[in-house]
């Protein structure tokens, strides 16, 4: 006969918040290293709310350990202070995804201003003034102009990946920010080569076409673009469900028979799911 193992009544569930969490790879990596923890039994990351919810033997382990292994993988983390309500949490929340919001949207607008004019004077150049004539690109201004605007871009939008790709490696791992500074470090710094090895003579020198310079700046502000979309949907889904907490009222009367308690908002939730048991069953003696 086969004992049916059954899971441990000792467990607890707990709450953290997690930071710098951006795509699916990250949420395979806060779970990871959250599961890596002797007495750990389950681990959900919620990468929309940038919250990891988890199962643990408080015999083996605490949240505190848990957290500390999180944020040693790349991501900070800390356990989500029980002593606010939900409403507070919402607002702490949707406060820091306007904050990043923001900061893509600074990133993306200064990668746009930085690739997109000088990227479309470059192919009207090409189309209709040089298209039958290769100009060297050191003897060009447009040559000149994509350096420095592609150098500016790896310094101010890319800084971002740069420094996210540092994090994953110092912690042996990758994540699409990895894939991204590859990328851009790719086409800039064989650019980079290319001219500067034309420059002084090591080879002939190359042409507009045959620099990637504004391709390394395009990438790193259409991924911002892209990210500060994101940061808003997260912003306006949060923004909801703030509202909707707005809804709830502070203080309500207990609909238990014969009872003049009140509830506050902040009540535990057994509480709140005996409410409303007893609210169902005084409205289902009604309507029958």
């Amino acid at each position: 006969m086969t004992a049916v193992s059954t899971p441990p009544a000792s467990l607890e569930s707990a709450t953290l918040e997690v930071a710098e969490m951006n795509c699916a790879s990250c949420v395979a990596h806060v779970e990871k290293a959250a599961k890596a923890i002797p007495g750990v039994a389950a681990c959900q990351v919620n990468l929309a709310t940038g919250r990891a919810a988890v199962q643990f033997d408080p015999a083996r382990t605490d949240l505190q350990h848990i957290a500390q292994a999180i944020s040693d993988s790349g991501y900070p983390a800390a356990p989500q202070n029980a002593g606010n309500d939900s409403t507070n949490a919402e607002v702490r929340r949707v406060e820091q995804q306007a904050k990043e919001s923001n900061a893509w949207a600074w990133r993306a607008a200064v990668g746009i201003l930085l690739w997109l004019p000088v990227e479309a004077i470059h192919w009207i150049r090409q189309l209709f003034v040089h298209a039958h004539h290769v100009v060297p690109a050191q003897q060009s201004v447009m040559g000149w102009a994509a350096l420095a605007s592609g150098t500016a871009a790896l310094l101010l939008v890319g800084s971002k990946f740069y420094v996210s790709a540092f994090k994953a490696l110092r912690h042996r791992t990758s994540n699409m920010d990895t894939l991204i500074s590859i990328g851009a470090s790719v086409a800039y710094f064989y650019s980079l080569i290319y001219f500067i090895g034309g420059l002084v003579g090591a080879w002939p020198p190359p042409g507009e076409h045959e620099l990637y310079f504004m391709e390394a700046a395009g990438l790193l502000a259409l991924i911002s673009l892209g990210h500060w979309l994101e940061a808003r949907a997260r912003q306006s889904a949060g923004r909801a469900i703030r509202e909707l907490l707005e809804l709830t009222p502070a203080v309500f009367p207990n609909p238990m028979p014969g009872s003049t308690r009140m509830f506050s908002r902040a009540m535990p939730a057994s509480c709140a799911v005996a409410a409303r048991s007893a609210r169902n069953c005084r409205t289902s003696r009604v309507t029958s």
